[in-house]
């Protein structure tokens, strides 16, 4: 699917789409299209009442109609999904649903900016202390949707959008969750049967081999963008999807030292232990591959943003094994230097009963 800001030139806007000046579900009103893609159009619309701007995916009409259930569930999962989720760096989703004559759609904050994608095309590798800010982002946005039990599986530059704010320059919004899955149990594959869903130059190795995908397939993925964000290519490059496919299961790719000099070799060591072939010889977790990032900034003098603290929320019952820890406590420290000289006198007598 397209991006809720930009107009992509892989497919035509046609200028006398039907649904420009339509108001859909009584309430966004289309102003124009944005881009279209496989399962659909991104429109730019008003939301009425609230007069604010919003990017409106429609699912196209020929999958809508029941014809294609697999895409119609695709497109249902984004929405569900992304709703549930409220990192900073995850795009927000306002709305979703289906109008009484048959159209989906999701209603998401409009976003002005560039992705990844275009900013490597435009500018190649980055500064080490830039990508590691912008994987930091990344991978924050993605260990929160570990923690509600969803894996990404498409991680990758054209599905992270870059914003200018006052404060952080390379603004993180993860987008596309229209391939995540429950890695916890319950939800079962999208795709038809041989079928690949996800972007073969950023795909995991266990998901060309068909096996379940899990946190540390989206830790793939991070690598694989960290690699590209470093050496300004990514790590395998081979003519056919297929080729690239089987690369990423078998092949290792090339130190990134040996691609560009300047890289740091605490940087090459985290990338290089986020794109491990097995899943278990991978970070365990999007927080180790935080912490792998917060060590190699320090070694650059570079400090990456954290999460504040989340406030806790005590029972009653808290509350009271704290009071009575707290108690136990103040009367411990109270009483130790007592029952150390008791001690210290029962030892004392002791040894003089000995004596005598």
């Amino acid at each position: 699917m397209p991006l809720p800001h930009q107009r992509p030139t892989a497919a035509p806007i046609r200028l006398d789409d039907p649904l420009v000046d339509r108001v859909i579900d009584g309430r966004y009103r289309i102003v124009e299209p944005l881009g279209a893609g496989g399962m659909g159009k991104v429109y730019r619309a008003v939301q009425t009442g609230l007069d604010r701007e919003v990017a409106l995916k429609v699912l196209s009409a020929g999958l809508a109609d029941g014809r294609d259930l697999a895409f119609v569930k695709r497109f249902c999962l984004e929405a569900s999904v992304t709703a549930r989720l409220g990192h900073p760096h995850t795009v927000t989703i306002h709305d979703y649903g289906r109008t009484d004559d048959g159209i989906f759609y999701i209603a998401m904050e409009y976003l002005e900016g560039r992705t990844l994608a275009q900013l490597l095309e435009e500018e190649g590798a980055l500064p080490a202390p830039r990508l590691l800010r912008i994987a930091n982002q990344i991978a924050r946005a993605a260990r929160e949707a570990h923690r509600n039990g969803l894996v990404h599986r498409d991680l990758k530059p054209s599905n992270v959008m870059l914003l200018a704010r006052e404060d952080e320059p390379d603004f993180v919004k993860v987008l596309d969750f229209g391939l995540a899955k429950f890695f916890l149990g319950g939800d079962g594959e999208l795709s038809q049967s041989g079928a690949f869903l996800g972007s073969p130059q950023y795909m995991a190795p266990e998901l060309v081999r068909s096996e379940p995908a899990t946190p540390r397939t989206d830790v793939y993925s991070l690598g694989v963008m960290l690699y590209e964000m470093a050496c300004g290519r990514p790590p395998f490059t081979a003519e056919s999807s297929i080729a690239v496919l089987l690369e990423h299961a078998s092949a290792q790719p090339k130190p990134p030292r040996l691609v560009a000099r300047d890289i740091p070799e605490a940087l090459e060591r985290v990338i290089l232990r986020a794109m491990q072939k097995d899943p278990e010889d991978r970070y365990a977790s999007m927080d180790d591959l935080l912490e792998a990032l917060a060590w190699a900034g320090s070694s650059m003098g570079v400090a990456l943003a954290r999460e504040p603290l989340r406030p806790v929320l005590l029972t009653s019952s808290d509350v009271e094994a704290l009071e009575v820890g707290s108690r136990r406590r103040y009367w411990r420290r109270k009483l130790s230097p007592w029952i150390l000289g008791l001690a210290a006198a029962a030892a004392t007598a002791a040894a003089l009963q000995q004596l005598l």
